[in-house]
């Protein structure tokens, strides 16, 4: 029995099943390889617009880092220039002349003293306190229904402009130095307003 045909149609049959699986394999290899470029491109844009915008944010940082440090210098530089002007200020009030001098110091005893104090003046511009001055100052007080009973404590308070108000409780510095500091948060912000209008804000 002749045995060819048959072992002819196996072989055909087998190349015919390998090639098929060559070109299946051959299409899968080649969709896997479409998929993989395609998730390599997703991954690519991905990193792109991610890149981007951490690239973004990182400028974003920078300008408002910068931002602040012009902010922070204009601060500075603001409260430097509104320093000088208190400081012009406070060497304007050290020579007032001395009947200006004597009427405000007047006006902050009328306003801080209970009448039984002692008074230092200070060592600043201090031509103002005199005797009379005692007198008009105790005089006040009596208008004002509190005892006239101040008096020379004697003797400078160093380094300031004005009266100190003594007694045996406490003392209250009656200054322009004292005076331009109480009032100094408030000042700063109408100085600043003059100074740089809406900016100031």
């Amino acid at each position: 029995m002749d045995t060819q045909p048959i072992l002819s149609l196996i072989r055909e049959e087998a190349l015919q099943a390998a090639e098929s699986a060559r070109a299946q394999a051959l299409e899968r290899a080649k969709v896997i390889r479409e998929e993989s470029l395609r998730s390599s491109a997703r991954m690519f844009e991905s990193a792109k617009e991610d890149a981007a915008h951490e690239a973004e944010q990182a400028q974003d940082r920078l300008r408002r880092l910068r931002e602040l440090e012009d902010r922070k210098y204009a601060l500075s530089a603001r409260r430097e220039l509104i320093g000088k002007v208190f400081d012009e200020a406070l060497r304007k009030l050290h020579v007032l002349p001395q009947g200006e001098m004597a009427e405000l110091m007047l006006s902050l005893i009328a306003a801080n003293a209970q009448g039984d104090e002692s008074l230092a003046a200070g060592d600043i511009n201090d031509g103002f306190y005199t005797q009379a001055f005692i007198q008009k100052a105790n005089q006040r007080l009596t208008e004002l229904g509190r005892p006239g009973r101040l008096v020379d404590a004697g003797g400078r308070v160093s380094g300031c402009c004005g009266i100190v108000l003594r007694s045996l409780e406490s003392q209250t510095y009656c200054t322009v130095e004292a005076l331009m500091e109480s009032g100094r948060e408030g000042l700063e912000q109408k100085a600043a307003a003059l100074l740089f209008g809406n900016e100031a804000s």
